[in-house]
Parts: structure tokens; sequence; C-alpha cells
């Protein structure tokens, strides 16, 4: 008896032939392709949190084999002008160094890979607020002009929604990427994503930003938008230090109630409040006389 065909479901895999398929020129292929993820319905943001968790911990690999190779490279450097000059007695020799240029390619090894680009496409449609975190590392990488702006039209909208509640999945990574925006150098042509960033940090009670957004409202700029992010930056950090306060307080309450009996008088057998004579304890019971 033959067996019912199980439904296969969408993998990684999968996902990355169809956001190739989504970022196609074509229009039909491009429609074909958002039908599908559309078709795959809540799996779709799982499997695009799948791809970028992938992409974040294979961005960390290439970081680390690019210091590898870079110490690597400078320890042949320095070891051929220690051989060419103190024991060969040879300084033309250094001209060979100029082959060590070749180790500057070493730096695509921080280019995202293109599913990663196509996945920041597909997400300047999301209204998931698990991305955030994402969204705002991408606009550090090396990404287009296009692409980036994407990314920020989609923090916009979800920045707001950020609350205390759904913002179990940030990590310390991706808040240090919201700490970033606030260190921009282009307060006039990027406030709008700084105020954004510094209404979401006020809600989620996050002190640790408490140094970014204190730079900010010791700011100097003259512009409007400057003077702007100055006083919001004053009244998030006025918040934020209030709930810091808060904190330490109850911490300070709370080590205060603890008992401060050591350990070793916990442990301390009880003192008798009398002795008792060995032979009142060994003599039988007159009950059954």
């Amino acid at each position: 008896m033959a067996s019912d065909p199980i439904d296969s479901q969408p993998s990684v895999k999968e996902l990355k032939k169809a956001l190739q398929k989504w970022n196609s020129p074509f229009i039909d292929v491009h429609l074909d392709a958002d039908a599908e993820l559309k078709s795959w319905g809540a799996k779709t943001p799982e499997l695009l949190l799948q791809l970028l968790q992938g992409e974040m911990l294979l961005q960390k690999r290439k970081k680390s084999l690019f210091y590898a190779l870079l110490t690597f490279g400078i320890g042949i450097g320095i070891a051929w002008i220690v051989l060419s000059l103190f024991i060969l007695h040879k300084p033309e020799l250094l001209g060979l160094l100029g082959m060590l240029g070749s180790f500057g390619g070493l730096a695509a090894l921080f280019s995202p890979s293109r599913h990663y680009l196509y996945a920041m496409q597909v997400l300047s449609e999301t209204e998931d607020v698990r991305f955030v975190g994402y969204l705002a590392e991408a606009l550090f990488i090396q990404v287009d002009a296009r692409t980036k702006i994407a990314i920020a039209r989609t923090l916009f909208r979800l920045l707001p929604q950020l609350t205390p509640e759904s913002s179990g999945n940030l990590t310390n990574k991706h808040r240090n990427a919201l700490y970033r925006i606030l260190r921009t150098n282009n307060l006039d042509r990027e406030a709008s994503i700084v105020l954004a960033t510094l209404d979401a940090l006020e809600r989620l009670n996050d002190t640790n930003a408490i140094p970014g957004v204190k730079a900010l409202s010791q700011s100097t700029g003259t512009s409007p938008r400057q003077h702007t992010i100055r006083e919001k930056a004053r009244v998030v950090l006025i918040h934020l230090e209030e709930v810091r306060a808060n904190s330490e307080m109850g911490s300070q309450l709370l080590r205060a109630a603890m008992p401060t009996v050591s350990g070793a008088e916990l442990l301390r057998p009880a003192s008798k409040s009398h002795e008792e004579e060995p032979q009142l304890l060994l003599r039988p019971s007159n009950d059954n006389k």
C-alpha cells in the first residue's frame, strides 16, 4: 500500500533560489517568486531569520580569517626586511615587498553574499519587528545606495513598533548597531533615522545607550535638525538616567533585605539551653507503671 505523500517544507536552499528570482529584472519571474514566498506563510520569515543568522556567522568567520591572514602578511614583511637589510645586506630585495600588496584584496571578505543582499530587498516590505536588529546591522555593511535606502525605510516603519516585549530577538550586536546609528557624522542628512532610534531606545529603557544619547545631548550643531536631535536626546537621557537610578535603588534595597548572617553561623549547630545529664536521658519511662 503506497504511503500518502508528505508535503515538503521549504528550506533555506529553496529560499535562496526564490530570492534570486525575486530580484530578477523580469516582471513575471519576480511576481512568481513573490507569490511563492507568500505561499510559504509564516515559514518565510523563519527561513529569512535562519539565512541572516547564517550570514552573520559567516561574516564573523571571514573577519577572523582576514585578521589572521593580515597578521601573517605583516609577519612575512617584517621577516623579509630583517633578512634583506641585516642578514643578506641587499636592500634591493625590499622591492619584492610589493607582492604583499595582494593582501589588500582580502578586504573583499567583508562583502556580503548576494543572497544576503537579496534578503535585504525582500525585507524592505516586511512588517515583522524581529528583523529590526538585522536591518540596523545592514546599514553598516557594504551595500549599494538603493539597498541602504530600502533598509532605512523599513526601519522607519518597524522602529516605532519596537517595545520591551517585542525586543527579545535583539542581540548585543543588534543593539550596538542601534547605538552606532546615534554616532553618525551626518546628523543633518540622517536626522530621521537618528530620531526614530532615540524614540525606540527610550521605549526599550535601554540604559546601555546612555553614552551615545549623552553625546548627542551635548552636540553643538546649529542647524534646525541638529537642534531637534539635541533636544530629543536630552529628553531621552533624563528618562534613561531615571531608569538606571531606579534599577540601582532596587538592587540596593534587595541587598539590604537579604540576611547578613554568615554561612558559618547558619551551619553552626544550635546550642542547648541547659545541660542534660546522660543518666536522665537513659532512665526508663514510668508510663507503664
